[in-house]
């Protein structure tokens, strides 16, 4: 079994999760700003977090083989009966370096729905 690895002096740990390199959770243990993850304290356990300003994404898990896993709000938008939008809100997770995964699942719900992802290439 291959152990998870951060750098030498870093703080490997937020809550239950283990964060290897190049994922990191104080400045200069990650790769770079992309790979930095806010390990929030407030929580008990600790939860780890990825992401800058106001809306950061729980990070569920980082496994060995690359793969990161967080969790994304749920877009949605409400229309009224005469068929006015109500509400709505987006979700948007960006980043160039943690391409979206086949192993995702795309759902939508509801009556005459319509559901889109998009993204840019290169």
């Amino acid at each position: 079994e291959v152990a998870s690895q951060t750098k030498p002096g870093c703080s490997g740990r937020c809550g239950s999760l283990e964060i290897p390199y190049p994922f990191g959770i104080s400045e200069g243990c990650s790769l770079d700003d992309s790979f930095l993850i806010t390990c929030n304290t407030t929580f008990s356990p600790p939860r780890p977090f990825l992401g800058p300003g106001n809306t950061p994404a729980p990070v569920l898990n980082i496994s060995l083989d690359g793969e990161l896993r967080v969790s994304s709000s749920v877009a949605h938008q409400c229309y009224d009966a005469s068929s006015m939008l109500v509400e709505e809100t987006t979700s948007s997770l960006v980043s160039e370096k943690f391409p979206i995964s086949t192993c995702n699942r795309f759902t939508a719900v509801g009556c005459d729905t319509f559901a889109a992802i998009a993204g840019t290439r290169g």
